[in-house]
Parts: C-alpha cells; structure tokens; sequence
C-alpha cells in the first residue's frame, strides 16, 4: 500500500466567542510524512472516523485548560 502524498488537516483559526462560524476553523493541504522522512519511534496513523464532544467546546474557548485540570 502506498500513502497518499497529502493531508487534510483541520485547524482551530479562531477561539470561539459566540456561534461557530466559518471562520472558526480553517482547512489546509498538507504533505504526509514518508516512512524514510519519520524520526526513530514516529509513526503514520491512518484516521478511520473522528468524533466530537460537547467539552471540547469549553476546551477551544479557552475557559478550560483539559491538560492541567486533569486530576489523574
């Protein structure tokens, strides 16, 4: 199998005051890594479905850091 030259990645481009708009996020076209470009211990992940919470919200608005609040 060989891997795809580039990626679509999805970007926060702006933190969220109110609604979501189409500002909010911002897509770009980015290369996939090959495996001779990956450094030791790296790896490519193929992405099958994504999911979205209702706390990543909180998490884009700054309000919550999910890092340093995580009391594990």
């Amino acid at each position: 199998m060989s891997l795809p030259k580039t990626q679509k990645v999805w970007i926060l481009n702006e933190r969220p005051t109110d609604r979501i708009t189409e500002n909010t996020f911002k897509v770009e076209e980015r290369p996939v890594p090959q495996p001779e470009e990956l450094k030791d211990g790296e790896f490519i992940v193929k992405v099958d479905a994504l999911s979205n919470d209702p706390a990543q919200r909180t998490w884009m608005d700054g309000t919550f850091d999910p890092v340093r609040n995580n009391p594990f």
